[in-house]
């Protein structure tokens, strides 16, 4: 957010990933250029996680360039080759999803209130709503859906593909990033029970 440079070469990465036939998170068909946000606001705990997780092949593309590049100094290399081995676990990913999931879910149920004339009478339903939400997404898994499932404690939310989903997804497949002579393989080796005691 702070650096042009960094985010030129963001964006630099995520249209030769798009030019040569692959993919970014979540469906993303587009180069995303607007990586700042807002401290203050709501959205300030979600919004970056969502824009992680669709861009997590162009971010490790990003760390491989820096990495390698003997231009850069010796401190800026160590700290991307760290960034790209944390990124190495696919439990990690995941997880970042299911953080973003949270936040969204409650910037959504925070905006019920961010209102004139709130009716208080409806306060104890849509808080029983809300951790009904909550519920069934954490705790029965329905986070890990195709899609996400609002109500009425989440309302903008129904038609979108959750995040822990786009990371799971994103993660699945073997990923190879290049540079110069350079080469890391991300992820992989499917899901299932390999996941599942990655995770523990």
């Amino acid at each position: 957010m702070n650096s042009q440079i960094w985010q030129d070469q963001l964006q630099v990465c995520q249209a030769d990933i798009l030019e040569r036939g692959g993919s970014l998170g979540g469906g993303v068909k587009r180069v995303l250029r607007n990586m700042a946000f807002v401290q203050p606001r709501f959205e300030s705990e979600a919004t970056p996680r969502r824009r992680y997780v669709c861009l997590l092949r162009a971010i490790a593309q990003v760390l491989m360039v820096k990495a390698c590049d003997s231009r850069l100094e010796a401190a800026v290399r160590k700290r991307a080759k760290e960034a790209l081995t944390a990124m190495e676990k696919r439990s990690d990913a995941v997880m970042a999803g299911m953080a973003g999931d949270y936040g969204e879910a409650c910037v959504e149920f925070l905006r019920v209130f961010d209102v004139d004339d709130h009716d208080v009478a409806r306060t104890c339903p849509e808080l029983t709503g809300f951790l009904k939400f909550l519920d069934g997404m954490f705790l029965q898994g329905r986070v890990f859906d195709d899609v996400q499932y609002g109500d009425d404690a989440a309302p903008n939310v129904g038609s979108r593909k959750t995040l822990t989903r786009i990371a799971f997804e994103e993660v699945q497949d073997e990923y190879t990033v290049s540079y110069g002579n350079q080469t890391r393989k991300l992820w992989g080796c499917g899901g299932g029970v390999a996941f599942g005691q990655e995770c523990r």
